[in-house]
């Protein structure tokens, strides 16, 4: 049985992918919310959300009803390695990654995506 009968995570494309919309990091906290991830979460695609895992240097996508995109980033913020259209039930990783975020699958291919996470990443660090 596969993920897509089992229908976890966001179940229908982002809708919010072509627009200009401010982007908003969730941060994944608790051994449970690390370990389902996007699984739990089927609204994810309704708003410029990306899940944003602290600590982290691999993810898989077990269960997941469609691709994401994820990032793997350094200690400033640089991202070390893109993985576009990650199928679930996969796994990918990147040793020297600090952290990982989870996007809707398209993400990275729409203009201004990294201006938008840079901005998303400032308010996230903000008091």
């Amino acid at each position: 049985m596969t993920g897509y009968r089992w229908g976890l995570g966001p179940r229908a494309p982002a809708c919010w992918l072509g627009s200009a919309a401010p982007l908003e990091l969730v941060q994944a906290q608790g051994f449970t919310a690390r370990c389902l991830g996007l699984a739990a979460w089927s609204t994810w695609g309704e708003s410029p959300r990306g899940l944003l895992f602290m600590q982290c240097r691999a993810i898989h996508t077990w269960a997941l009803a469609r691709p994401i995109d994820a990032l793997f980033l350094g200690p400033t913020d640089s991202v070390l390695l893109m993985c576009t259209a990650l199928k679930p039930w996969r796994w990918a990783g990147c040793m020297p990654a600090h952290a990982v975020l989870e996007l809707p699958c398209g993400y990275c291919r729409t203009p201004g995506w990294r201006i938008r996470l840079a901005q998303a990443w400032s308010r996230l660090e903000a008091p």
